[in-house]
This record gives structure tokens, C-alpha cells and sequence, in this order.
């Protein structure tokens, strides 16, 4: 089932935010702020403009996207919705990742959405970009970063 997230949810989804972080290649060099992170999500459950959506089966949580509706480049007329959390444990159903996406999108509506921006940092990026593309987005630019 997917829905809107509640603050009783909010260690379980800390704690994916933990084994996303722990899959991904930035494990090695930080962690996850867990006071912190439950602030944030306390303040995207009470927010109209961020959402906090999760999947949850038999009780147990096993995804979540959190994602919010800006201005571009916070000076722009261009209302996006872009996630900054997203991520699915190995178990859960197939298409669930897709399903909150989905959910995302829908909670931004189509009245105040002109873009959806999504990224993924975690999994294969050629993967992620045929999965991308089935739905229609396109690439439209990369990630460069460097380390100091």
C-alpha cells in the first residue's frame, strides 16, 4: 500500500535512509545525521510543500520517496517536483519504486507541476536510465563532483 507518511514513521524510514546510504558509494565517507533526518521529516509531514510517501506491506515499511515542489532554481516561474529521498529495500514488490514515484507526481498535481526531475545516485545508472526513459523523462544533464 502506498500513502502519506506519519511521524510513527519515521524511525522505519530513518532507518531506510540508513541502508540507502549503506548501499550507495558515499558509505564510506558520511553517515546519516539521524536527529537531523527526523526533523526533517517531521517538518515534510506537517509541510504543504514537501511530501513524505511510503509503501508499506504487512505492516512493515519498505519504501519511501520524500520530495517537495520549488521554483527551478528557487528564482525561476518553473514549478518542479524533485525527490531527495527515494529509495526501495530489495524485498519490497516489484514496481514499487515506480509506484511512489507515481505518488509523488500526483501529490504536485498537474496545476502546479511543469517538470518532475528525478536522479539516482544509488543504483546502476544505465538501468536507471532505461527504466527513465520507458516513462518518458529524458536525460537532460549529468552529476560532476570532486573531491577534496
Amino acid at each position: 500500500m502506498i500513502r502519506t507518511a506519519r511521524n510513527q514513521d519515521i524511525k522505519a524510514i530513518v532507518v531506510l535512509g540508513q541502508i540507502a546510504l549503506a548501499e550507495s558509494r558515499f558509505s564510506e565517507i558520511c553517515g546519516v545525521d539521524v536527529p537531523l533526518a527526523k526533523g526533517i521529516l517531521l517538518s515534510a509531514i506537517a509541510s504543504d510543500t514537501t511530501a513524505a510517501i511510503v509503501s508499506e506491506e504487512n505492516g512493515i515499511i519498505d519504501g519511501v520517496i520524500l520530495g517537495n515542489v520549488s521554483n527551478m532554481y528557487e528564482v525561476t516561474d518553473l514549478p518542479v517536483v524533485t525527490h531527495h529521498l527515494w529509495y526501495v529495500t530489495p524485498g519490497a514488490r516489484p514496481g514499487t519504486a515506480m509506484k511512489l514515484l507515481d505518488a509523488l507526481h500526483d501529490w504536485a498535481g498537474p496545476d502546479n507541476l511543469k517538470r518532475h526531475l528525478v536522479h539516482d545516485m544509488i543504483v546502476d545508472p544505465e538501468k536507471s536510465r532505461k527504466l527513465f526513459e520507458r516513462r518518458g523523462y529524458r536525460l537532460a544533464g549529468y552529476l560532476y563532483e570532486k573531491e577534496d
